[in-house]
């Protein structure tokens, strides 16, 4: 891990490319899904689309309660492998594929794999699988994202 002084003077932690093997284990990751950050999803997004904010129409979609939207999985996904990658890195590629809706009450467990380690076009490239499971075990959103990383 390279480490460096970044903006107001933050210290800060960046893998690089040299250090990551296929077949890396990214730490897991639980999270608690309560109502409240399923509405702020909504607010800070402005999906008002009714399963997420709704709890009758979720309900009448047979989702147990209001659910998380597309913008969140994104942005989780990709929090999720920058954080692991640190902040020289930088997404190329992400591929998610919404399958089980993920609501308010659930909690779920996030984990990732380095599948593919790569140069193509003069960068170093970096896929990673990422798995989100719900409370049950059942995959709500397989991911993939290729990072480019520093050396």
């Amino acid at each position: 891990m390279n480490q460096a002084i970044g903006k107001f003077n933050r210290e800060y932690l960046s893998r690089v490319w040299d250090e990551v093997s296929e077949g890396d284990e990214l730490p897991t990751l639980e999270m608690p899904i309560s109502y409240r950050r399923v509405i702020q999803d909504v607010a800070a997004t402005r999906d008002f689309f009714p399963g997420h904010h709704n709890p009758e129409y979720a309900k009448n979609q047979k989702v147990k309660d209001i659910y998380l939207n597309t913008m969140f999985l994104q942005g989780l996904v990709d929090r999720y492998v920058s954080d692991w990658s640190g902040p020289e890195s930088f997404i190329r590629k992400r591929k998610i594929h919404m399958q089980v809706s993920i609501a308010a009450g659930d909690t779920i467990h996030i984990s990732g794999r380095v599948t593919r380690k790569y140069e193509q076009d003069n960068e170093k490239l970096v896929e990673v699988d990422v798995q989100i499971l719900n409370q049950d075990g059942v995959s709500c959103c397989p991911s993939s994202v290729v990072l480019r990383m520093p050396t």
